[in-house]
């Protein structure tokens, strides 16, 4: 039976406004796994509204305080880092070590960029699933660039 998810707009998990629903197949055996919502333009707009009213309060923390809600974001990756990589791999019918060592840094990387400002010289290394990773912001807006 296939598993279903929901849009995440406003702090709660809601249906497509429609209705509507997408079956979403594994690549690699052709079965259905997951039923998602089909989202049309009133559910951006639901989603940019609430994006827009978060701002509100967001736009008037700290670079610290922004800093840690990032570097937060990305210890939950790390922390449920298994989980992610069982299901970009199940969405994109890769091998698991293969989606361990493409997709999963990138996304730690994007988080911890994120929450600092890099100068032209500065090398952020971080530490996931027991292994060290660095990149430069040239290197990250490589990554980037090409995805």
């Amino acid at each position: 039976m296939a598993r279903s998810i929901s849009n995440f707009v406003n702090g709660e998990l809601v249906p497509a406004m429609s209705g509507a629903t997408l079956d979403i197949t594994n690549p690699a055996t052709g079965e259905v796994y997951l039923t998602s919502p089909l989202s049309g333009a009133e559910d951006v707009d639901r989603a940019y509204q609430a994006a827009a009213t978060a701002f509100e309060t967001w736009r008037d923390t700290t670079p610290s305080q922004r800093q840690q809600a990032m570097l937060k974001f990305a210890d939950a990756i790390e922390a449920r880092a298994d989980e992610v990589v069982a299901t970009e791999s199940e969405n994109t019918g890769k091998p698991l070590a293969l989606t361990m060592s493409e997709e999963l840094p990138p996304m730690a990387i994007a988080a911890v960029t994120l929450s600092v400002r890099l100068p032209g010289s500065t090398v952020v290394t971080f530490r996931l699933k027991g292994e060290n990773f660095s990149a430069t912001p040239d290197q990250i807006f490589w990554m980037f660039s090409i995805s």
